[in-house]
């Protein structure tokens, strides 16, 4: 049960995303957070933010760029 005392959440993106935490300072795969005394979780929930490829392609002078998908992941 996500809100009893003891009761750890993981958290985890989808393929193609990355997570973002107060408690990182780096994107990582995968969090959890645990309900504490006070009936505080000890983190805070991260945001999945979409991988991207940088910087994104620019279209050949006298040319065009077409991409399936701009820069993000698995764009072709």
């Amino acid at each position: 049960n996500g809100a009893v005392y003891g009761s750890v959440c993981s958290f985890t993106c989808d393929e193609g995303y990355y997570m973002v935490s107060a408690e990182r300072a780096f994107p990582s795969n995968d969090l959890s957070s645990k309900c504490g005394p006070g009936r505080k979780w000890t983190k805070s929930p991260p945001s999945c933010r979409p991988i991207t490829c940088n910087p994104p392609h620019r279209s050949p002078g006298h040319g065009r760029l077409s991409c399936s998908n701009k820069n993000f992941y698995r764009s072709e």
